[in-house]
């Protein structure tokens, strides 16, 4: 009887296996999205509806019950509370979603304070310019009007990096190669200037009696739905910390 031959078995070299995944899983995106996108649009209208009945308390309980001097004081700090208020509940609103795949406090801290510190710019940044226009000390021709616009919604709009630049700092830490982070609002308010530009041209076909109220709403919604899509969407493309066994 033949004898059989001699079975080799290959050695088995250990590996390191090693994972990596997105931070959101392609199973839970739609679920996400969802989420995001409703929170994102709550926070914007609550925080508008909240600043707009302080302002109200504001103009008619503190304001008039108040000496000349305090009067100045919440006239001049009207900007900063409001914001604040507003970036607070836009903040919290997010962080009820992000918690999930990050720290849902450091979320909440690094939106409102990157929401405060970008408002502030940005109107700074309006204020500067329209002052630099005003400077000039007669009526402006078309195109210094196209320029000084231009001007101010570019500066305006860059300022949000702040926001994408305080929200990078926690996503970081979960991420790998998230820089772009840092542009995404950015990118989200030129969209919303495009599409108020857009929306500005068919003023002309509402009725007069209602203009104002439908275009008011119409640009609201339009900021509220591109902020809330397109950091979901690019959330969604967000890769996870590579992890090693």
């Amino acid at each position: 009887m033949q004898a059989e031959p001699n079975q080799t078995h290959p050695q088995t070299v250990p590996s390191t296996p090693t994972t990596s995944k997105f931070l959101i899983l392609p199973t839970e995106r739609r679920r996400f999205l969802s989420k995001f996108v409703l929170m994102t649009l709550l926070g914007w209208f609550v925080g508008g509806i909240a600043t707009l009945v302080l302002l109200q308390t504001m103009n008619e309980q503190i304001i008039p019950t108040a000496n000349q001097q305090m009067q100045w004081f919440w006239y001049y700090s009207w900007f900063y509370i409001s914001t604040a208020l507003f970036a607070l509940i836009f903040a919290i609103d997010q962080a009820v979603v992000m918690r999930k795949y990050v720290s849902g406090w450091l979320w909440l801290f690094a939106t409102f304070l990157g929401w405060l510190f970008s408002q502030s710019i940005s109107h700074g940044w309006v204020s500067y310019i329209h002052s630099l226009a005003l400077s000039l000390g007669r009526d402006l021709v078309t195109i210094e009007r196209i320029v000084f616009a231009s001007l101010s919604t570019i500066a305006a709009n860059l300022a949000w990096t702040w926001l994408g630049f305080s929200q990078w700092v926690v996503l970081r830490k979960y991420t790998q190669g998230s820089w772009w982070w840092i542009f995404i609002h950015t990118l989200s308010f030129f969209g919303i200037s495009f599409l108020v530009w857009l929306l500005s041209l068919g003023h002309d076909v509402i009725p007069e009696v209602y203009r104002s109220q439908v275009v008011f709403l119409a640009e609201q919604g339009c900021s509220a739905a591109i902020l809330a899509i397109i950091p979901a969407i690019a959330a969604c493309r967000l890769q996870g910390k590579v992890t090693k066994f």
